[in-house]
């Protein structure tokens, strides 16, 4: 019995190995191509699930076997420029690419080679896909029609050729080099090898966008080779390089009803839609099905995906017509593809756009309007009372086309239509239009419609939405003296920066804001800028050893009422880390024992969060300096053994959890040493439980600190959080520590699982300051979380779209009588305002979050704000995602502002520094050339007065 069970198991473990590796026919499940109204499952909650049913011919309307037998023999190179590709894939490798200068070589020689493909990386000719992206765009493009897994959309005509430029990238750099140069080479090789057609799954942010790039981008196309690039999955309408260039076909998502798919990317960029939800696709054999559990295939989605429907579509228009060039391609392909009805998205169609090829030429195709150029537009000031906007844009067009008339509707300006005429030659043609706003109290996105027109005659036209910015007031200059520009300061097309870094101040009502810059020759010393009433003076502070600096903040470190300069970092050979005193001119602070090391193990040192520290100050006493401030942090760590008690009996478990631990200095060998202590001691916890009268079996768990206003910092005074039990409601505890051995309970409150909450600091705008109030919150799914004020009040809860999950607490502000809750989402910011007993009203604003390339995760940058005393913000710098662009996300009426003046474009020849709190209000500051030899920093402050 048992051994026919093994046999039968046996058989059954054979059949389903063979099945998975040889047998299978998924093509049934490419609803991409032929949709018969087949379902899928989408997740609808965090444990929830529901089937989508398909909408029949909602599908690339595919080639009939007609058009496909017109195609012939032709091959067409694609490269497929990505993570690599599995060259050895069954479905593919007999359509793979192969280097001319392989052949005849023996096997030792074509290792040098990049005989099926180039590794730009490595630069080599191994093309293996680790990740598996490459390989899944590849399926699509060219596996066998064999009835055996999926069928390839052109396998017949493609030859793919892999071209690794993409890996786990770890920020913009790889291998001390930007990871936009390897695109640039992969480009650059892939024309030169031959390629037709590019396929681009990817997308970078402009900080990476480098002449070089660009450059191979124009190159590409000068060379007839049709460019493809996907629009990325942030569910956002303003798309980044190279799906945003003029030329690139840029290519969004849809699902199996024809809507656009969730995080989509959308807007004016997008020149197409193709399937881009629950495709099959082929995976490297060494990669695990994690969806389909099939053995070399899987289920993903994705704009990477879709765009390999519009890729095969140029590779099949380059068997018909060599010459076309991808702005013939696109012109054709706008000409030649459908609407769908319910969504109004332009979808590829195989069948109308080949059948083109036969009823029309180039020479009959509209003129193709180009406007990517203008996704973001700065109004300029005409007059006392006048502001106008210029746009300037392309229109390609395959024949002269001469006394037309270009035409901008759109509310916002007089007249609410602007025409000029021109004329248009053969190709690309530069247009500029302008126009005179009615308003600047307009929204800051604006819908704007271009037509062309002969003879009254209607040959194109577009609708697009589009960004205004107002360019950033300047109400002060300061010059930095002493340094000159070109040391501190660089302006270059894809990138503004500046060597200044923000000295941290714990003091929103301060009246200066100092600079500090690394001196790059030397790790001895850093050049500090102090503010003065009319230019900033810069010094040298001289550190008694090097210091790798991470931060320099002010503080009264020897509680003399006097703030004083600590800097942060680590020593040279990153074993320690390093806190150094100064007074306010530089000087040791406290002679031979300014420097204080803590070595670096598990513990770590201080931790920042949106360029703000993450840590309190508190006053301890010390032997040799006497009374001082020493960083406190909250930490998952060990009970340091001088904290617990020596009785073998009566001790504290040393377990790691997490406790508030403070950095205490002593003097080892003529040297400080910070010692790891804390403040959950054996001494505080026999101390409270007899405050409180607790059993030793009760379990009291530290949540949180808060945030320190000026004068708890300046007096070393800390505020924490305590929870009792670990029920569904818990007692809390709040605690005041004057120093790191006296306490005392103020508060008693009662919560939801507080134990499992985030606390976040109440901020009034009329004290500017931190106060004694608190958000809980307790995220209950990843789209829900319920929050509760400590002062009192009901557990409110809020909840946002499943697929627009919730990541934090940006920042909760007292304004009035009201408190305005700030919350962070993948894709929306999301304003709560709440009297603290109901929800008053809710409101979210898109912002760009960005994830186009493997690997590479990217955002806006997100910091607290005061604007003045009865508004909050969002403090957002869009410089790394597209220039020269911030934007205060604030309230208007309760509801978040979609005004154009909070929107501002930054100057030319300026780098923006962030911005700072001055006497309650925000500044934004521009580090900018000029005068002369030296450089000047833009002080803004008039924004909220517009």
């Amino acid at each position: 019995m048992i051994f026919n069970k093994v046999s039968a198991l046996s058989i059954l473990i054979c059949s389903i190995i063979t099945q998975n590796s040889f047998g299978i026919d998924l093509s049934h499940r490419q609803w991409n191509i032929k949709n018969t109204g087949q379902s899928y499952i989408r997740k609808s909650s965090e444990l929830g699930f529901k089937s989508i049913d398909g909408v029949k011919g909602v599908d690339i309307n595919y080639f009939t076997k007609n058009q496909l037998d017109q195609f012939g023999t032709s091959k067409v190179i694609v490269a497929v420029i990505d993570t690599g590709v599995d060259v050895n894939h069954p479905e593919i490798k007999d359509n793979i690419w192969y280097y001319p200068g392989c052949i005849g070589k023996t096997e030792e020689q074509k290792k040098a080679l990049p005989c099926r493909g180039y590794n730009v990386l490595d630069g080599n000719g191994n093309v293996s896909d680790e990740i598996g992206h490459g390989t899944f765009v590849a399926g699509i493009l060219a596996a066998k029609k064999d009835g055996v897994g999926i069928d390839g959309l052109l396998p017949e005509n493609i030859e793919i050729m892999p071209v690794k430029a993409i890996t786990n990238f770890r920020g913009f750099t790889h291998e001390g080099k930007v990871v936009s140069s390897y695109l640039a080479k992969a480009i650059a090789f892939a024309v030169n090898n031959g390629a037709q057609v590019l396929n681009l799954s990817l997308g970078i942010p402009k900080v990476i966008e480098t002449p070089q790039v660009v450059s191979a981008i124009d190159y590409a196309l000068k060379k007839n080779v049709i460019v493809v690039a996907s629009a990325g999955n942030n569910n956002k309408r303003r798309n980044i390089f190279p799906c945003n260039y003029n030329g690139v076909v840029c290519v969004g998502g849809i699902d199996i009803q024809g809507q656009k798919v969730s995080s989509s990317n959308y807007g004016q960029t997008v020149d197409i839609y193709a399937p881009g939800e629950k495709l099959v696709g082929t995976i490297p054999s060494n990669i695990e099905s994690t969806v389909l559990r099939v053995g070399n295939y899987d289920i993903k989605t994705g704009t990477s995906f879709s765009i390999a429907h519009i890729t095969a579509l140029a590779a099949a228009a380059k068997v018909k017509d060599l010459s076309l060039n991808s702005y013939n391609f696109l012109a054709r392909l706008k000409s030649y593809s459908r609407t769908l009805a319910d969504s109004d998205l332009l979808i590829a169609d195989y069948q109308m756009f080949i059948d083109s090829f036969s009823g029309s030429s180039n020479k009959s195709l509209a003129p193709v309007i180009l406007t990517k150029d203008v996704d973001s537009i700065t109004i300029d000031k005409l007059g006392d009372d006048s502001f106008g906007a210029s746009l300037d844009f392309d229109i390609y067009s395959e024949y002269p086309v001469e006394d037309a008339s270009i035409c901008l509707s759109s509310k916002v300006i007089y007249g609410e239509k602007r025409c000029q005429q021109i004329s248009l030659k053969e190709g690309l043609n530069r247009v500029q239009i302008n126009a005179k706003l009615l308003s600047l109290d307009i929204d800051t996105w604006q819908r704007l419609k271009l037509t062309l027109l002969k003879d009254e005659a209607l040959i194109s036209d577009k609708s697009f939405d589009a960004q205004f910015f107002v360019p950033l007031p300047i109400s002060l200059k300061k010059q930095v003296s002493k340094i000159a520009a070109g040391a501190l300061l660089r302006i270059a097309p894809n990138i503004k920066s500046s060597q200044l870094q923000k000295v941290i101040e714990f003091d929103a009502n301060k009246s200066t804001q100092d600079y500090f810059v690394l001196n790059n020759r030397s790790l001895k010393s850093i050049f500090y800028l102090s503010e003065e009433r009319q230019s900033f003076e810069p010094f040298q502070i001289k550190f008694s050893q090097d210091i790798k600096v991470i931060s320099v903040m002010k503080v009264d470190m020897n509680i003399d009422g006097k703030l004083d300069i600590l800097v942060y970092g680590t020593s040279s050979n990153n074993r320690e880390y390093i806190l150094e005193s100064f007074d306010s001119r530089g000087r040791p602070l406290f002679g031979e024992y300014s420097r204080w090391s803590l070595n670096a193990t598990q513990f770590g040192g201080l931790d920042f969060n949106r360029g703000r520290p993450y840590f309190n100050f508190i006053k301890a006493q010390t032997s040799k300096i006497g009374k001082v401030l020493v960083p406190l942090v909250s930490k998952v760590f060990e009970l340091p053994q001088v904290d617990n008690n020596t009785d073998p009996i009566d001790f504290l478990n040393n377990i790691q959890k997490k406790r508030p631990y403070y950095l205490l200095p002593s003097l080892e060998d003529d040297k400080v040493k910070l010692q790891i202590r804390t403040l959950e001691s054996y001494l505080f916890d026999t101390k409270i439980r007899e405050m409180l009268d607790l059993p030793f079996f009760k379990k009291l768990q530290f949540v949180s600190f808060l945030e320190q206003d000026k004068a708890s910092q300046n007096n070393g005074q800390v505020r924490i959080v305590y929870a009792l039990g670990e029920v569904s409601f818990n007692e809390y505890y709040e605690i005041i520590f004057d120093d790191i051995n006296y306490f005392k309970i103020v508060k008693k409150g009662r919560s939801l699982q507080i134990h499992q909450s985030n606390i976040s600091t109440v901020r009034s705008t009329v004290d500017g300051d931190f106060i004694n109030e608190y958000l809980i919150t307790r995220q209950q799914e990843l789209n829900k979380l319920s929050f509760k004020l400590s002062s009192g009040g009901r557990t409110l809860r809020f909840e946002s779209d499943w697929n627009d999950p919730l990541a934090s607490i940006l920042a909760v502000y007292k304004e009035e009588q009201n408190y305005s809750i700030y919350i962070e989402g993948r894709y929306h910011i999301h304003l709560v305002v709440t009297d603290g007993k109901k929800i008053i009203s809710t409101s979210k604003t898109a912002i760009n979050r960005e994830s186009s390339f493997p690997g590479g995760n990217f955002s806006q940058i997100f910091q607290m704000g005061q604007l003045s005393a009865s508004k909050g913000a969002i403090y957002t710098d869009m410089q790394r995602l597209f220039g020269d662009n911030i934007r205060l996300i604030t309230s208007d009426e309760d509801k978040l502002s979609t005004k154009l003046k909070y929107n501002y474009a930054i100057p030319s020849q300026c780098a923006l520094i962030g911005h700072t709190q001055i006497e309650k209000q925000m500044q934004v500051r521009l580090h900018c050339m000029g005068p002369g030899k030296f450089s000047s920093i833009m002080i803004s402050n008039t924004m909220i007065k517009q």
